[in-house]
């Protein structure tokens, strides 16, 4: 009741011919969702990044707030419009801002990748924000240049590779087995 305006107290008697189930919604196992139901990269990355602190805002009647239901409704506006500032009248104007100011981090692109556009000291620069967008852009690689993506995804770091797997098969089977054999054919052994 605490969190619903559109609840109300239940009377014991019908109370007691319930079975209730308590879920809370943890920033892992909502991630973990997020990959298995194609929530936009961006919006992945971004509560990544922020450890689930923006997955749910306080509810205070007057303006949005975010929630995970909220966060779902968001990746289906921005996979329609590609503009991150539409998502405003569903998680609010703050969280907006700064998920907008996330998206427009300066970042090595798939293209800066193949074509080598980089240094190990622009990656040894990269703050954490840039190191999450920079690995959500190098997510919509195409198949043809998977591998050596993927090689520099595990460059920036470990735990940006994996993020990057997952982001990149999105619970797609055919891609998930070309992770896994690269897995085992080609484990990383890191370059820099």
């Amino acid at each position: 009741m605490k969190d619903s305006l559109a609840a109300n107290q239940l009377a014991e008697p019908l109370f007691n011919r319930f079975a209730h189930v308590y879920i809370k919604t943890t920033t892992e196992g909502w991630l973990k969702w997020a990959s298995d139901h194609n929530i936009h990269p961006a919006i992945y990355a971004y509560i990544a990044y922020k450890n689930g602190e923006t997955l749910r805002s306080p509810y205070d009647g007057e303006k949005p707030n975010a929630d995970p239901r909220k966060w779902e409704m968001a990746s289906k506006v921005l996979y329609a419009t590609g503009k991150p500032e539409m998502i405003r009248s569903l998680v609010g104007e703050e969280i907006t801002r700064d998920f907008v100011a996330f998206c427009r981090q300066k970042v090595i692109t798939i293209e800066d990748v193949i074509k080598g556009n980089y240094t190990v000291y622009d990656i040894q620069r990269m703050n954490a924000a840039q190191k999450y967008a920079t690995v959500q852009g190098l997510s919509h690689v195409d198949d043809e240049k998977f591998k050596i993506v993927r090689d520099f995804a595990y460059d920036v770091g470990r735990e940006f590779g994996a993020m990057f797997d997952s982001l990149w098969a999105h619970g797609d089977e055919r891609r998930l087995e070309r992770i896994a054999e690269e897995k085992y054919f080609n484990p990383y052994r890191g370059r820099f």
